[in-house]
């Protein structure tokens, strides 16, 4: 799919997406090295996800350009009793935004994944 010249919810930026979003709120595991250098792991919630990376809330603040490994467990409310599709994937942050609740807003381009 190619990029979009629409702009991105109403903010006047253009929509640089190259793959169809999927806007469900899984949760996932993460882990990595936070802005201060201390290593972690914690639970965050996805804003959507696409083949291509992902945009999350994480309560630490990671830097652009370092890596995480994410967990991700693709299942919904919609179906409980299903484990759901799980992946594994490594990925770099391409962008980290503070959010008014004092999470951070974390866009990932994926580097590789592989299914579970």
């Amino acid at each position: 799919m190619d990029s979009q010249d629409s702009s991105s919810a109403g903010s006047g930026v253009a929509d640089r997406r190259r793959k169809p979003r999927i806007d469900e709120p899984f949760v996932a595991r993460v882990r990595g090295v936070d802005a201060r250098g201390n290593s972690f792991e914690a639970e965050a919630v996805l804003d959507n996800l696409s083949a291509g990376g992902l945009y999350m809330r994480l309560k630490r603040h990671v830097e652009d350009g370092l890596q995480l490994f994410i967990f991700l467990e693709l299942a919904t409310r919609l179906m409980p009793e299903s484990k759901g599709l799980r992946v594994a994937a490594h990925g770099r942050v391409v962008r980290s935004e503070p959010q008014p609740d004092g999470a951070w807003g974390v866009a990932v381009a994926f580097e590789r994944y592989h299914y579970l």
